[in-house]
C-alpha cells in the first residue's frame, strides 16, 4: 500500500484480508482497478471477482495467482477480471515483462517492482533452518497439531508438507524445493530470490534504479514473534525484510550498446547468477 502511494498516478484506497471484507467494502469505496488474489480463505477470488462484477459492472480487475493452469485463468476472465499477474515467473520471462513495462512508460515514468530478497531473515534462518527442522515435526499428528498452534497455517497446507515430506525427504529439504514449496504454498512450482545487486541488473535498460527492503512476519518467529516492539520489527524489516522493491525511471538512451558504454556499467554482466536459490 505504501509503494503505490508514494507512486504518481497511484493511489492505495484500502486492503483487505478476505473476499468477505472486500464485497463489504468496495462497493462503498469505489476504486478504478483492483488486484485480487485468486487463493483467498473463504470465498475464493474467483467468486469475488463475480459478485464485484455485478453491483460495480465498469470495476477493472487483476488477479494475482500462482497457478498457470487455463482453468483457473479461464474462470478468472470468465468471472469478469480484466487480466492476470504470476506471483511468481521465471527470469527470461521477468526480463520480457520490464521490457515490455519499460516499452509502454511514458516518458519519465517510474516502474514499481516487488521481488523477493535473498539476504533476508526469512531466506537464510526461516527457510534454510527453521522450516527444515519443522519438515521432521510435520512427521506426526502430534507434529502437524503444534506446527499449526505455532504458525497458524491451515492444516490441509501442513498435511500436504507432510506428504511431500514423505514422498521424497531429502528432495523436500532441497533449499530450491524449500523456498518453493514455503513462499506461495506447498505445490507452488518456482521462486526466485534476487539480492539489491541481481534485481537492480534486471532494469538495466532503466536510470535512477533504487532498491527498498520492507515486509517482516512475525511468524518467522514462531512463539515470541508478535512479542517484538513494533519499532524493532520496522527496522528488521528495513534490514532483512522479504519483500526487496525496486523503483527505476524510463531511461533516455537509445540503445543497448550506448547504455553498456557508461563507465560504471562495464565488465557487469546484465544478470547474476544470485537470482536463483542455491
Amino acid at each position: 500500500m505504501r509503494v503505490l502511494n508514494r507512486s504518481d498516478g497511484f493511489r492505495c484506497l484500502s486492503h483487505y484480508g478476505s473476499a468477505e471484507e472486500a464485497l463489504k467494502a468496495v462497493p462503498t469505496v469505489k476504486p478504478e482497478v483492483v488486484l485480487m488474489d485468486i487463493n483467498l480463505p473463504g470465498i475464493n477470488g474467483v467468486e469475488c471477482v463475480r459478485q464485484l462484477k455485478q453491483v460495480l459492472p465498469n470495476l477493472q480487475v487483476m488477479m494475482l495467482t500462482v497457478y498457470e493452469d487455463t482453468e483457473n485463468i479461464f474462470s478468472a476472465l470468465a468471472a469478469g477480471a480484466t487480466g492476470y499477474l504470476l506471483k511468481r515467473t521465471k527470469t527470461a520471462e521477468l526480463l520480457e515483462a520490464i521490457r515490455e513495462v519499460h516499452r509502454v512508460l511514458a516518458p519519465d515514468g517510474r516502474a514499481v517492482i516487488m521481488l523477493y530478497y535473498k539476504n533476508s531473515f526469512n531466506y537464510h534462518v526461516n527457510l534454510r533452518i527453521v522450516r527444515r527442522l519443522r519438515a521432521h515435526l510435520l512427521k506426526s499428528e502430534l507434529g502437524i497439531k503444534l506446527a499449526h498452534k505455532l504458525w497458524r497455517e491451515p492444516e490441509e497446507e501442513l498435511r500436504r508438507h507432510a506428504d511431500l515430506m514423505k514422498q521424497d525427504p531429502a528432495g523436500y529439504l532441497d533449499m530450491q524445493n524449500m523456498l518453493n514449496r514455503n513462499t506461495d504454498g506447498p505445490d507452488n512450482p518456482l521462486s526466485q530470490v534476487f539480492t539489491r545487486e541481481s534485481g537492480s541488473e534486471l532494469f538495466w535498460q532503466f536510470k535512477n534504479v533504487k532498491t527498498e527492503v520492507m515486509f517482516w512476519n512475525p511468524n518467522y518467529l514462531p512463539g515470541i514473534g508478535k512479542l517484538i516492539p513494533k519499532s524493532v520489527e520496522n527496522w528488521l524489516a528495513s534490514q532483512w525484510g522479504w519483500h526487496l522493491w525496486i523503483y527505476a525511471d524510463k531511461s533516455t538512451l537509445k540503445t543497448a550498446t550506448e547504455w553498456e558504454s557508461r563507465p560504471e556499467r562495464a565488465g557487469i554482466p546484465r544478470v547474476h547468477s544470485e537470482a536463483f536459490a542455491g
